[in-house]
């Protein structure tokens, strides 16, 4: 009922009436300009009656018209676009825009709120896009060699290599987005063959690990020396693959059965080595070796139905196994001649399973398909649970650090201030000397205690933050509050092993007042230092 009577008001101001009863009259005859001011005036007066009954009770606000979420569109298609990636700073200010948007949505704040959230979150998406086409067009080259490697699986396979690549082209990211287009080119095209690195490296590794690791067995036990034939056929197969992908030869057919004949290579080289080895150490072995051999002969007799006779060796044995087991076969060539006439037949019968294999193989390609989207979705359900748990934890820490403050500290030593994100801990029992910025002995007592709980969360962001009055200059108001809240940090540093990444000041001068530096109170009030924890 209210937002269709403030959509009636609204039409009511679009009308095409004066807005008070001195508004300009239209050209009339002179006898009717009386009678045309009095109808102005009752319609003037009719229409601030009418919107009076349709304008809500004091203290309600309207509710808020839809505004188009294209931008909320525009700003989701930047996740799947890499934005953090190709624009860290303005995908960050984007996120914060964001946030901003729909925090004003939820607390259903007044629609000239909305939409000026909505107009800097599509301003910020905006500059997002501009970024990352820049980026694209600029980068182009090191992007693609990212791309590259990153198929190749060198974020894992070639850690080393693939981490010094990416740290380059981040740093040129960051250098475009500050405007530094051509420190970024070229800080690209030193990525470029970082890149090329990590990805050959990691093709390496899915072609030729398993043979330079069996290889490297192999020597280790001196198996190049029992077996130095096998084992350098095989060097010289890994060193041809090796070289082919130095050259920029990605991974083929043809080249993995390659890296596979070098790992055939190697492990023939690792038998003959034992076998060696064996008969180096046991002189009984060469009896034992030929008697396998006369075993095998003995078989291939009996398969082609000659008698042995080792006297003179297992070699014409062997010799003669095969001359009879060849003119079996071409007896047998006879006989699969005479089946031509039947091939026709046979043929068809092989087309007909063919046909229902491939249907069957579309049945089962279908299966898969199923089978892989509800594995996706479940996946997206598990990681969506995670994130969900991790916001929980990171909210329960919050509130738990927020609790233990307000116990371990009365109200006169601290304020405890909480958001979504962090709690500060305002030290009102921290009161620095005028002419000292940093801590003296009296503040130990104080100072171990707020040690002690924040040693509570060894996973915390803490920030330590020192404000000023208006009093001095503003460069001495900076200097003052950087040095005290350097003071803090180091004393925090020293009873604790928070590391620096992880513990860090930062002094704020005047610049954020809390109360009027018009007065002592309020000028007392801005003197303070702060601890912002987040997770």
């Amino acid at each position: 009922m209210r937002i269709a009577d403030c959509k009636m008001a609204m039409n009511l101001k679009r009308l095409d009436l004066p807005l008070s009863a001195s508004s300009p009259e239209r050209p009339s005859q002179s006898g009717f300009r009386k009678n045309e001011t009095l109808i102005r005036t009752m319609r003037y007066f009719f229409r601030l009656f009418f919107m009076t009954l349709l304008l809500p009770p004091t203290g309600h606000a309207f509710q808020e018209t839809p505004v188009l979420p294209a931008a909320v569109a525009a700003f989701e298609r930047l996740k799947s676009q890499d934005a953090g990636l190709l624009s860290p700073k303005s995908y960050a200010q984007a996120q914060k825009a964001h946030e901003q948007y729909t925090r004003t949505k939820q607390q259903n704040r007044p629609e000239t709120e909305i939409r000026n959230a909505y107009a800097q979150l599509e301003a910020a998406v905006s500059q997002v896009n501009d970024r990352i086409g820049k980026a694209a067009a600029i980068l182009a080259d090191p992007l693609e060699a990212r791309a590259a490697a990153r198929i190749a699986e060198a974020p894992v396979l070639a850690a080393k290599e693939y981490a010094e690549a990416e740290s380059r082209i981040r740093e040129a990211l960051v250098r475009l987005e500050d405007g530094k287009a051509v420190d970024a080119d070229r800080i690209g095209r030193e990525a470029i063959p970082l890149f090329q690195t990590a990805r050959i490296a990691a093709h390496k590794i899915q072609l030729l690990g398993t043979t330079q690791t069996l290889l490297g067995a192999i020597k280790e036990r001196k198996g190049d020396q029992f077996a130095p034939v096998s084992y350098q056929q095989a060097l010289a197969v890994v060193a041809e693959v090796a070289g082919r992908l130095d050259r920029g030869e990605l991974p083929s057919p043809e080249l993995s059965a390659h890296a596979l004949q070098a790992q055939y290579e190697a492990r023939h080289a690792q038998v003959i080595s034992g076998k060696v080895d064996t008969l180096q150490r046991d002189q009984r072995s060469h009896e034992k070796l030929l008697l396998e051999q006369e075993t095998l002969a003995r078989l291939v007799a009996q398969f082609s139905g000659i008698g042995t006779d080792f006297l003179s060796g297992p070699q014409p044995v062997v010799e003669q196994a095969i001359e009879t087991l060849r003119g079996r076969q071409d007896s047998t060539q006879v006989v699969i001649a005479s089946y031509g006439t039947r091939t026709g037949q046979m043929q068809t019968t092989i087309d007909s399973l063919k046909s229902a294999l491939a249907q069957q193989q579309i049945r089962v390609a279908a299966m898969i398909d199923e089978y892989q989207q509800n594995l996706q979705t479940r996946k997206e359900e598990l990681e969506q649970r995670r994130r969900e748990i991790d916001q929980d934890l990171k909210k329960r820490m919050l509130l738990d650090l927020a609790s233990q403050a307000q116990t371990r500290f009365t109200p006169r030593e601290m304020t405890v201030l909480r958001d979504q994100k962090s709690v500060t801990l305002r030290l009102l029992g921290l009161e620095f000397l005028p002419s000292n910025p940093g801590l003296t002995e009296k503040h130990a007592v104080y100072m171990d205690r707020l040690v002690d709980l924040l040693l509570l969360y060894p996973k915390g962001n803490i920030l330590v933050e020192n404000h000023t009055d208006a009093s001095g200059t503003e460069t001495k108001n900076m200097e003052v509050s950087e040095l005290r809240a350097a003071s803090v940090r180091e004393y925090i540093s020293g009873k604790t092993s928070f590391p620096p990444e992880q513990l860090t000041a930062k002094g704020r001068g005047a610049s954020v007042p809390i109360a009027d530096n018009a007065t002592s109170k309020g000028r007392e009030q801005n003197r303070r230092t702060e601890i912002v924890v987040s997770f």
